[in-house]
């Protein structure tokens, strides 16, 4: 393992500190060139060395520890770009393929291609760095030119899409860093937003439930005969929520299941419109029981979205007490046009890194290698997985609702 001493003079030519050695101990108050031409010969002693960390902790906000990840991203960074990169290599093209998870045309070593997978699937953290710092190697390039590749390239990527239009300007914990630092930072945080998108949100990018929006609540526009509840899900073993959104009348008690609502610890909320298949992105902010929402992209709000206010549960008991939650997963059911399937409950899953079990009430049991679809890799064994039959073609599926991906049951090496 490296020692602080051998990391610092790496890290100091990299220019994520400053152009130059020499500026960034300037900027840590040093007057001469004494101290960091040690520094970087490996020379200064233990205290010199320590005081020097120091300084870099209080003006830049890095630790010892975030220095040792650092100096891995740009090991990696570097390494990653030289396996790619030859006279005749488009780099944003090489990039866009390791986003998008396919490897067919990338011309790797078997073991680099394995070292890529595995970073990918074990240190997600360190590989979003890398990805960032390799872009950023390349000359001339800002952060504008990396969010204008993703948005061209990856357009059908909503959560994406909407961190390049939020994090370069929000108001993020990122102000201390140098500009060269931010920038690959920032870099990083979108392109994990690429990466795995909606279809890992409940797993990476954590979608968490609200302090005043707990179990069941109740809002309306007061006007018209509809009132809105927001049902809290939790998954995961209660690490992620989501809101499913129904409409009811209070007349006759129709319910009708219409969207999902989501709100992620990046600040982004998402409404995802069962009719339409659509996400809308917003950022929000939540406080006493209100909730704003700002569109991004200039988005018009859902229409279910408008003029909505909280409304007292003890006013709405009766019609709550006639609320099964059995009733709410039948109107989920119907608003995706599915039925469910009597003995084909999922009870128990296994995922190995390799292949995924589901075992069903009726006794069968299913295989699927996590190597046949990209978003099998983001499985785990807590995650909910229903089966049911789509009306539309008759078939069978099974669904992960919290990745709003199915398979097909003829997809899987064994039958139910």
């Amino acid at each position: 393992m490296k020692t602080i001493e051998q990391i610092l003079p790496g890290i100091l030519l990299s220019g994520m500190l400053g152009d130059t050695p020499s500026k960034v101990a300037a900027e840590l108050g040093y007057k001469g060139r004494t101290t960091v031409g040690r520094i970087m010969k490996g020379t200064a002693g233990q205290s010199a060395t320590e005081e020097f960390c120091r300084r870099i902790a209080e003006k830049f906000g890095l630790t010892s520890g975030e220095l040792f990840e650092l100096d891995r991203y740009l090991d990696l960074g570097r390494r990653f770009a030289n396996m790619l990169l030859n006279e005749h290599t488009d780099f944003s093209k090489m990039l866009i393929h390791v986003i998008d998870n396919d490897y067919s045309d990338l011309n790797l070593t078997v073991d680099g291609l394995s070292e890529l997978k595995t970073l990918r699937h074990d240190n997600r953290e360190i590989f979003m760095g890398m990805l960032s710092f390799a872009f950023f190697r390349q000359p001339g390039v800002n952060l504008n030119n990396l969010t204008e590749l993703l948005k061209g390239a990856l357009p059908d990527r909503p959560l994406g899409c909407a961190a390049c239009a939020t994090y370069p300007t929000s108001p993020v914990a990122l102000g201390h860093f140098p500009p060269r630092l931010k920038e690959i930072a920032l870099g990083a945080m979108i392109i994990k937003n690429f990466c795995y998108d909606y279809l890992d949100a409940m797993r990476y990018a954590h979608m968490i439930p609200l302090r005043d929006l707990s179990g069941r609540t109740y809002w309306s526009d007061g006007e018209s005969d509809r009132v809105v509840l927001l049902n809290l899900v939790m998954v995961n073993n209660d690490r992620n929520a989501y809101y499913e959104f129904y409409n009811v009348s209070r007349s006759n008690g129709r319910i009708e299941n219409v969207a999902q609502l989501f709100f992620l610890d990046s600040g982004l909320a998402g409404v995802y419109l069962k009719d339409s298949r659509l996400t809308a992105w917003a950022r929000y902010t939540a406080a006493e029981n209100r909730i704003e929402l700002r569109w991004l992209n200039e988005e018009e709000p859902p229409s279910v979205m408008e003029r909505l206010y909280p409304v007292n549960s003890r006013n709405l008991a009766v019609l709550d007490k006639s609320i099964s939650d059995e009733r709410l997963s039948a109107c989920i059911y119907a608003a995706y046009g599915i039925q469910a399937v009597v003995n084909y409950k999922v009870v128990d899953v296994k995922v190995s890194r390799k292949d995924i079990e589901l075992h069903t009430t009726g006794g069968g049991c299913v295989h699927v290698s996590r190597d046949s679809r990209s978003f099998l890799s983001c499985v785990g064994p807590d995650m909910e997985v229903m089966i049911y039959r789509d009306k539309a073609d008759g078939l069978l599926y099974a669904e992960w609702p919290a990745l709003g991906e199915r398979v097909a049951i003829e997809e899987f090496a064994d039958g139910i």
